[in-house]
């Protein structure tokens, strides 16, 4: 069944606060989509290629009262007036395929929610470095980490690892939180050093 490219959206997928109380939505995340928030005390690690975003300005309520997000649509640059038929879905439901045709021309486009590539984990990169504080960036979502204290021996002891996040590189001055995804290979260390104390 075709549709229009405006009718083309993701269903926002329910996430939860560990405590399984306070309920948040989540987008899948591509190269431009970057408002997520890694503030929140979400388990997204289930959720390898979503996000929590509680402030989407793309999103909309669908008739069903989901939310629904078309901002990955948006990016794609296709006419208003064509029709499309999409032909691809992944497991979470977001639609990774579309078809169309113009001119006679038949078009096949597949619609990744992102792609991280040439990074590592922040704990390969730790050992590599061997410092005592280092920022890192996430190849996916764009955003900042900042550790200053071995990662290695916290995700022994902890399984997790604690640090600072940011939207930018120069400022981390919020909360002392879990890093999530420093076990995946979509990190690159920006700034690393040894600390002179």
């Amino acid at each position: 069944m075709a549709i229009s490219t405006d009718d083309l959206y993701d269903k926002l997928v329910e996430l939860y606060r560990k405590d399984h109380t306070i309920y948040y939505t989540g987008c899948p995340i591509s190269s431009t989509h970057l408002c997520a928030n890694w503030d929140l005390d979400i388990p997204e690690s289930k959720f390898p290629e979503i996000m929590p975003c509680s402030r989407c300005s793309y999103s909309t309520q669908g008739e069903d009262c989901a939310l629904l997000c078309n901002k990955r649509f948006n990016d794609l640059g296709l006419p208003n007036d064509i029709m499309v038929s999409i032909v691809g879905r992944n497991n979470s439901g977001f639609i990774t395929a579309i078809e169309y045709e113009i001119g006679g021309l038949n078009y096949h486009i597949d619609i990744k929610t992102y792609e991280a590539t040439g990074g590592k984990t922040v704990l390969e990169l730790w050992r590599v470095l061997k410092c005592d504080v280092g920022v890192f960036v996430n190849l996916r979502t764009g955003k900042f980490i900042k550790i200053n204290q071995d990662p290695i021996v916290q995700y022994a002891e902890y399984g997790k690892i604690y640090g600072y996040f940011s939207n930018n590189q120069y400022s981390f001055r919020g909360p002392y939180v879990e890093l999530y995804n420093c076990d995946k290979p979509e990190w690159v260390c920006l700034q690393s050093y040894k600390d002179l104390d």
